[in-house]
């Protein structure tokens, strides 16, 4: 009860935010930012880049994510961050205190990392059953930050599951953004998106909930210790001589390798461990509204609110092109939020909004909102009550008809892989695409867990 009273009911978004909210502020008409974007669709490709900019930090390393594994994507991204802690980078890594207390506490991964001079680890709202007011909230960003240089920030958590093709069987497609400051050692530099995300990383990294990682080594583990540090080592040589390209610097040009952009901004919610406002959806609800002809939503899953349905009903009334693609309940990974969605998707229609289910080899995993032909907002948000009310959450807006294209594509090659619903719930054939079958299994136990969870809703 304590977990779950706290948000029995949702906060709305105080005044003096809504007074402050400036639409216009998310476009720039006049230029070109020094931001340069790029987008990182492909799962090989999304884990490369995070080793290629990891190679070329200098000087500061922050790496924020809701989940860390123990896995061979994990071993091979730390190897090059311990590198580059020996060469005197500066690192600080932060978790979510679920993944914390399951996957990292008893990890000698992460113990031989927090044991060096320049590397630092913190938890996000540890997993605490003395505080269970807080046991729900919980740290869902997933970036990273390279310098002034480079910024990844997008969907994916840190694990085999989201990053390369290691394990086909075993896999999620997603979708982050790649940002390029162009101007590091100019004045205009300081304008860069970077600088905001790291001064939201600071405020999260420094909030009372986030607690340092043990890091203690005790006699009796030096041994492992040491042949962790001898794994880690060897794993970094073996991959400089496995890839030598992505260490190259002069082999790889970034701005052949991204789009201009007229403005990137960075909006998120609350960092608090509490019931939220929710800032991220209200911004996300405006942008929306001011759209003039099209809004198209990529969302794992949807578990709107009362309020959240209302918005979008009312979107439907103003626009051409209304469309929402989501994973169907027989692709998706999310057990809850598939079977909230298997009764709840007759709401979802009920706002006019087009439904694409998605029939995929595997369940997807992106959170993307396209306005008109301009604006693209990539992130880690999903459309659901969790990232709206209780989880901290960030999206890059993106003003930019160039990079709007080339994410329209990338969705739109998705969508091939989907079938439309009727306004009966039912699909509407296309004659290419085939309807991945719910197992008889599957659907008896969601006739069940939609009733269920409806009495839990507001925590999906």
């Amino acid at each position: 009860m304590g977990a779950l009273l706290p948000y029995a009911y949702h906060k709305t978004v105080n005044q003096d935010f809504i007074n402050q909210f400036d639409i216009h502020s998310f476009y720039d008409f006049d230029g070109i930012s020094v931001d340069r974007a790029g987008l990182l669709e492909d799962p090989d490709e999304a884990f490369v880049e995070r080793l290629r900019i990891l190679s070329r930090a200098k000087e500061r390393i922050v790496i924020s994510s809701f989940a860390f594994k123990n896995d061979s994507c994990c071993m091979k991204l730390f190897s090059v961050i311990l590198n580059a802690a020996d060469n005197g980078v500066q690192v600080q890594i932060l978790a979510d205190g679920s993944t914390g207390f399951l996957d990292m506490q008893d990890s000698m991964l992460y113990k031989t990392l927090s044991a060096h001079k320049n590397i630092h680890i913190k938890i996000y709202n540890p997993i605490n059953l003395l505080t269970p007011w807080t046991l729900n909230a919980r740290m869902h960003d997933k970036y990273i930050l390279v310098d002034d240089t480079y910024l990844i920030l997008g969907g994916r958590n840190t694990s085999n599951y989201f990053l390369g093709r290691t394990n086909l069987n075993n896999l999620s497609y997603d979708r982050d953004v790649l940002v390029y400051n162009t101007d590091t050692d100019g004045p205009r530099g300081t304008d860069s998106v970077i600088h905001q995300v790291y001064d939201y990383f600071d405020s999260v990294w420094n909030y009372r909930y986030s607690k340092t990682f043990d890091s203690e080594i005790s006699s009796k583990n030096k041994s492992q210790y040491e042949q962790m540090l001898e794994t880690l080592n060897q794993t970094y040589e073996q991959l400089r001589k496995d890839s030598p390209d992505i260490f190259d610097e002069d082999s790889y040009d970034y701005v052949e390798h991204t789009v201009g952009t007229n403005k990137i901004t960075l909006i998120s919610n609350p960092i608090e461990a509490e019931n939220k406002e929710p800032l991220l959806w209200y911004q996300l609800s405006e942008l929306m509204k001011s759209a003039e002809y099209r809004v198209y939503i990529h969302t794992p899953y949807a578990v709107p609110s009362h309020a959240m349905y209302q918005t979008l009903e009312l979107l439907s009334d103003n626009l051409e092109e209304y469309d929402i693609l989501l994973n169907s309940v027989a692709v998706g990974d999310n057990f809850m939020a598939s079977s909230d969605y298997y009764s709840a998707k007759y709401d979802l229609l009920k706002t006019g909004i087009t439904i694409h289910e998605y029939q995929g080899d595997y369940s997807m995993h992106g959170k993307t909102v396209l306005i008109d032909d301009n604006i693209s907002i990539i992130g880690s948000y999903n459309l659901d009550m969790r990232s709206t009310y209780m989880d901290t959450e960030t999206m890059l807006v993106i003003h930019s008809e160039r990079f709007n294209e080339i994410v329209t594509k990338a969705v739109k090659e998705m969508e091939q892989d989907s079938l439309v619903l009727s306004e009966d719930g039912t699909y509407i054939p296309d004659g290419q695409t085939e309807a991945v079958p719910l197992s008889k299994n599957k659907k008896r136990i969601f006739k069940i867990t939609t009733k269920v969870f409806r009495l839990i809703r507001n925590m999906l």
